[in-house]
């Protein structure tokens, strides 16, 4: 396994409690509030990989620096509010151009996902399926990307 650990942020709406990071497993997770910026920044500097899951949105998290986050996860509702915009294609061009080193995980539903790092787009077509229940794909989704990342699966194969 590589040294790929991660910070999860979570919008406050869904924790309870203050902005103290929990251990866990190969990463932190942290509740987002005030000091999430301060929060990005100790995980930075303790050698963390940031992974940002804006789930669900909130203004609180349209005005997170994403200085030292490695992956933005968003879908696309998320990733148009988080470009300021209207349409997601066009929110997934402008968060390139904002932030030409971070790493953006788009997911699409019954289209699949786009990711954008290093200059590089990869696109992935989603199996179909019967679907009964959606709730928690994209969590799940996620984790199991992330969680190829850190076993050092090349992006393409996660």
């Amino acid at each position: 396994m590589s040294d790929f650990c991660l910070l999860f942020l979570f919008n406050l709406q869904h924790a309870q409690g203050g902005n103290q990071p929990e251990r866990g497993g190969d990463g932190v997770k942290l509740r987002l509030g005030e000091s999430a910026r301060g929060d990005i920044r100790a995980a930075v500097q303790r050698g963390l990989r940031v992974v940002l899951n804006v789930s669900p949105i909130s203004e609180e998290i349209l005005h997170v620096d994403l200085s030292g986050v490695d992956w933005l996860v968003v879908n696309e509702i998320e990733c148009a509010r988080m470009a300021g915009c209207e349409d997601p294609q066009a929110g997934y061009e402008t968060l390139k151009q904002r932030y030409p080193s971070l790493g953006i995980l788009l997911t699409l539903g019954a289209e699949g996902s786009v990711s954008w790092k290093d200059g590089v787009e990869i696109r992935q077509c989603a199996y179909p399926v019967q679907a009964v229940d959606t709730t928690g794909a994209g969590d799940t989704f996620m984790g199991y990307f992330v969680g190829c990342l850190a076993q050092g699966m090349e992006r393409k194969d996660a």
